[in-house]
């Protein structure tokens, strides 16, 4: 691994791991409360809806973005296995062995480089242009050639519904939902059966997994044989032998295949319908746009080049 030091004018830190750790004691607590007096049932219901909400839409495979306001300058420095991040108040080390990701992103208009640790803590170091973010994740041994290049791509909802539809699912998962656990619970606590839990063992995971697939945070794998679209539970390779162009717009980089059809890797939410069709790129890419599209063209040219 290289040396490198930089000037960052933002350094972030995400504990992640911190708050689901927060979200499973409230769930279990709240589980825990419901089974030994069920009375108890009217308070501990929201606690147990907000920690499901929230274990949702924090994935451990997924980077959360910092809060706005959270980063500080830094010194940023690449030595032997150590990322040293040196800031006003403290000095912190992130251990080479320990980070499980790297990769560069978008955030508040600006590039960062992404450092994902493992149970999903992160570090958003804020650098000044694409070469910059190139040049750290070298030293740090998470160049394109030196590890599978990442990128984190929105939820299928997200990619396909408008921000009033969105809402309006979430709102529909909550009210069908709000039922089903209390109801399971009152039922265990009342009379438990083999029967009933091993109805619920199995209805329980197959009425979890489409809005887990729905909502769930999205990765983008480039190798040197294709893009490999990772979410809940699914995996999806698109084979570069099947890819004849790239291009990107401002919801994302589009793969062309031959015959006319297209495969978004959305970077971005979908705002409005007006915005579902792909058009010419526009005159300044979002950076985490930008960076896959360049990445997934140098891939495709050095496979052709085989």
């Amino acid at each position: 691994m290289n040396s490198l030091r930089i000037e960052s004018e933002g350094v972030a830190f995400v504990h992640a791991r911190r708050a689901r750790i927060a979200a499973w004691s409230v769930l279990l607590g709240a589980a825990a409360l419901t089974a030994a007096a069920p009375v108890l049932l009217v308070i501990t219901q929201w606690g147990m809806v907000v920690a499901v909400l929230f274990l949702i839409s924090h994935p451990t495979s997924a980077a959360p973005t910092p809060r706005r306001g959270s980063a500080r300058p830094a010194t940023v420095a690449v030595e032997g296995d150590e990322i040293v991040v040196a800031q006003a108040a403290r000095t912190t080390r992130l251990q080479r062995a320990r980070l499980e990701a790297g990769w560069i992103d978008g955030f508040a208009g600006q590039h960062h480089v992404v450092f994902r640790g493992r149970g999903g803590d992160a570090a958003w170091i804020r650098v000044r242009g694409a070469a910059e973010a190139s040049a750290l994740l070298r030293a740090a041994g998470f160049a394109a050639d030196q590890h599978v290049f990442s990128s984190r791509l929105v939820s299928v909802a997200a990619e396909r519904l408008t921000r009033a539809e969105r809402f309006g699912l979430i709102c529909l998962a909550v009210c069908m939902g709000y039922p089903t656990a209390p109801i399971a619970l009152i039922a265990l606590w009342s009379g438990p059966t083999a029967l009933l839990a091993a109805v619920l063992a199995v209805a329980v995971p197959l009425l979890a997994y489409p809005p887990l697939r729905l909502l769930g945070a999205r990765t983008a794998l480039v190798g040197t044989d294709g893009v490999t679209i990772k979410g809940f539970f699914h995996r999806r390779l698109i084979p570069f032998a099947l890819v004849t162009g790239a291009s990107a717009d401002e919801r994302g980089v589009w793969l062309a295949h031959p015959g006319g059809a297209r495969t978004l890797l959305p970077t971005m939410a979908r705002m409005s319908k007006g915005s579902a069709a792909a058009g010419p790129a526009p005159a300044r890419l979002a950076a985490s746009t930008e960076v896959l599209l360049a990445r997934v063209r140098e891939a495709m040219a050095a496979q052709s080049g085989q």
